[in-house]
């Protein structure tokens, strides 16, 4: 499929602060892993937004490559339909929304 790459930035270091990350996504084939928006550093994803092989939307960080600090699996992908995506970090709260509506959350406090 189509995709977008673009050179690492400081940016991306979302560090302990607030933050949104958001887009619109339309599956064809919801049952193979599709990654949506990801760092990747130094062979491990700090931040991994992705549909996952059982057609489920997953949010995961780390912060030292080895284990996921935050894991928000949420609702099952409708294929075909344009869905609306977004990971949000409120303090300590991370929540995952799908079309508007909150559909995991988790409370951590830890820089992503």
């Amino acid at each position: 499929g189509d995709y977008l790459s673009t050179a690492d930035n400081s940016d991306f270091n979302f560090g302990g602060g607030n933050f949104t990350m958001d887009t619109w996504v339309r599956l064809n084939n919801n049952n193979t892993l599709q990654v949506i928006l990801a760092k990747r550093a130094s062979g491990y994803a700090p931040f991994i937004l992705y549909a996952t092989a059982a057609g489920k939307w997953q949010f995961l960080s780390s912060t030292n490559g080895t284990s996921w600090n935050v894991n928000l699996l949420g609702v099952t992908v409708t294929q075909g339909v344009w869905q609306h995506v977004a990971v949000v970090r409120n303090g300590n709260v991370w929540t995952l929304y799908v079309n508007v509506a909150a559909v995991a959350a988790a409370t951590r406090g830890l820089v992503a």
